[in-house]
C-alpha cells in the first residue's frame, strides 16, 4: 500500500513540475510581448518627436497609447502568470514534503522488516542448532547402546519362574498329583 500512496504522491510532484513549466513559459512568452511592445512604444516616440505632421504626431500618440494598453494587459497576465507559479512552487514543496515522508516511513518500515526477519532467521538457527545437538546426542547414545549390546555375553542364564494355578474342584479331597497327570491336568 505504502508504494502505491507513493507513487501517487510522485505522480503529483510530477505534474505538478510540468505544471510549473507551462506556467513559466507562458509567462516568457507573455514578456517577450510586452518586450515587443516596449520597443514599439520607444519607436512610435522617436517617430512623434521627429515628425513636424500634427496627423503623424496625432497617429503615433494613438499607437502609443494602444500600445501601452496592450501592454498593461500583458503584465495583468505577468502578474496572474507570477502568482499561479507561486502557487504551484508552494504545492510542489508540499508535495517533496509527502514523498520526503512517505520515503522516510517506507524506509523504516523496510529496516523494521529486515530485523524481523533477521531475528526469525536466528531463531530458525537456533531451532536446527538444538535439533542438531539433540540429533547427535541420540545418536551418541544408539551408538553407545549398540557398543553395550556387541559386548553381551555369548551364554546368557536365564532364570525362570513360574506358578501354577491351583486346581479348584468341587472334591473336599484334592487330587494328588499323580491322578491330575493321569487326567492330563498340568503338573504342580
Amino acid at each position: 500500500m505504502h508504494m502505491s500512496l507513493l507513487d501517487s504522491y510522485r505522480r503529483k510532484l510530477i505534474s505538478k513540475n510540468e505544471e510549473l513549466s507551462r506556467l513559466q513559459t507562458g509567462k516568457s512568452k507573455e514578456q517577450a510581448k510586452s518586450a515587443a511592445l516596449s520597443l514599439k512604444i520607444s519607436s512610435a516616440m522617436q517617430a512623434s518627436q521627429r515628425s513636424k505632421s500634427a496627423s503623424v504626431i496625432s497617429t503615433k500618440l494613438r499607437e502609443i497609447e494602444r500600445y501601452r494598453k496592450e501592454q498593461a494587459a500583458l503584465e495583468k497576465k505577468i502578474a496572474d502568470y507570477e502568482a499561479k507559479i507561486s502557487k504551484v512552487q508552494k504545492d510542489i514543496i508540499s508535495e517533496q514534503k509527502k514523498v520526503s515522508r512517505e520515503e522516510d516511513n517506507l524506509y523504516k518500515k523496510n529496516i523494521a522488516l529486515a530485523k524481523k526477519q533477521e531475528r526469525e532467521h536466528e531463531l530458525k538457527m537456533k531451532n536446527i542448532d538444538a535439533t542438531l545437538s539433540n540429533h547427535d546426542s541420540l545418536h551418541r547414545r544408539v551408538i553407545n547402546d549398540i557398543e553395550q549390546l556387541k559386548r553381551l555375553p555369548e551364554k546368557i542364564n536365564v532364570l525362570f519362574l513360574a506358578a501354577n494355578p491351583i486346581l479348584i474342584t468341587h472334591d473336599p479331597q484334592p487330587a494328588s498329583r499323580v491322578d491330575m497327570a493321569s487326567e492330563g491336568l498340568p503338573r504342580l
